[in-house]
């Protein structure tokens, strides 16, 4: 006995520990893995929104700086970037139609978009969103590169509790450019030149995280330039009856416009999509828009008009 139990002990040091990819690409497929794979993205959730919440490496007084908000992004990155890589191969690798596997990835962001109201330094306390922002990204990233439009839908359209207000769509509640805007982006030290710097920076790092499921770079940012523009879409569609009216974020989409040819630029490829399959477009069958055809259109034409006033390039 006390041989097997040397044997078995040693064999135990030799076997590599599991990594959190490697669990979840196995508690996927593993029907009785559930409960292990949701206590997995609740706990990995948990520990990025406490860290990213700690005044100490983040404190909310204090002069926005562009040398803190570089340290600030590149912080709220490396502390959010282990979760966002299990959300972006989740939403990929996961079942749509699965009962926990969509609502899994979709309430991560969610729940890390739920930042407690405070007193502070105002781009400080909004850039506290980033890591929200990030698991967006990666969650719809995820769907967009499988075609899961289901996954999109419930990721966007789902409410985010809030303290001083209303719940707002997650659409709003991660919106990056309230999170910070375009005048504190391009005071980063390094981005004063670039029309959507943390656009470009978003996609730079997803893709490190994304290699494994697209290694094409240019297949890639289509995905991103398409998840963009969708979001920007269902942005406007929220805004409508605002006194905004339908405007939603434009990212790096919105300078390719300008330099893209014009039937391979994102919204040009939407558009001729829309007008092939009408209501029986995938994202509006998916409940986008309510799967309103005329909502999507009102959308469509809000966001061509922004990027048509864009001066840029």
């Amino acid at each position: 006995i006390r041989q097997a139990f040397e044997i078995a002990q040693q064999l135990d040091e030799t076997v590599p520990e599991e990594s959190d990819d490697q669990a979840l690409k196995r508690l996927l497929t593993d029907p009785h893995g559930q409960v292990r794979l949701r206590d997995l993205i609740r706990d990995r959730t948990e520990e990025t929104r406490t860290a990213s919440l700690d005044g100490s490496a983040f404190p909310i007084f204090g002069r926005a700086t562009p040398d803190e908000l570089k340290r600030r992004i590149e912080g709220y990155w490396t502390l959010t970037e282990g979760l966002a890589r299990l959300l972006l191969l989740g939403s990929f690798y996961g079942q749509e139609g699965h009962d926990l596997h969509p609502k899994l990835w979709c309430k991560a962001a969610a729940r890390l978009a739920s930042v407690p109201s405070s007193a502070g330094t105002e781009p400080l306390l909004r850039l506290r969103a980033l890591p929200a922002v990030i698991a967006t990204y990666a969650v719809g990233l995820g769907a967009v590169l499988d075609g899961k439009y289901g996954t999109l839908a419930m990721l966007l359209t789902q409410p985010v509790g809030r303290e001083s207000a209303e719940p707002a769509p997650l659409v709003l509640a991660a919106d990056l450019w309230s999170t910070i805007d375009g005048d504190h982006q391009r005071r980063v030290p390094g981005w004063e030149r670039n029309y959507t710097p943390m656009s470009m920076f978003l996609s730079d790092r997803l893709f490190g995280l994304a290699e494994e499921i697209e290694p094409d770079e240019h297949v890639f940012e289509e995905a991103f330039d398409r998840f963009e523009y969708l979001v920007a879409l269902v942005g406007a569609d929220v805004r409508a009856d605002t006194l905004f009216g339908p405007r939603g974020v434009i990212g790096q989409f919105g300078w390719k416009a300008r330099s893209a040819s014009r039937r391979t630029w994102v919204g040009a490829v939407v558009k001729a999509e829309i007008e092939q399959s009408g209501a029986s477009w995938a994202p509006l069958v998916a409940g986008l828009f309510g799967g309103d055809l005329s909502r999507l259109q009102q959308a469509q034409a809000g966001i061509m008009e922004q990027v048509s006033k864009l001066q840029w390039g």
